[in-house]
């Protein structure tokens, strides 16, 4: 008997565990995590530009960047294609 309570006692208790701590992860929407990212890479350029490095050190930058956001799971090839024109422009 009071093993069967001793087994409902930590059921119920890793049950309520295991409901708390899932709904305690923050997850955020994918459109959300773009615009994350996007606003990531403007503001390393910007960054970068501020401390007036050389055009050649840009371009390197803006390859770098480039190469991020083609291993990105979040952006197509179209997307990456806009967001570099975008960061060029800065």
């Amino acid at each position: 008997m009071e093993q069967i309570l001793f087994i409902i006692v930590f059921t119920m208790i890793g049950v309520f565990l295991f409901y708390f701590t899932k709904q305690s992860k923050n997850i955020k929407p994918s459109h959300i995590k773009k615009d994350e990212l996007i606003f990531s890479y403007e503001k390393r350029v910007k960054d970068f530009i501020s401390k007036k490095h050389s055009k050649e050190e840009k371009i390197l930058l803006i390859k770098t960047i480039h190469k991020e956001l083609h291993n990105n799971i979040f952006f197509d090839d179209e997307e990456t294609k806009q967001i570099i024109l975008r960061l060029t422009s800065l």
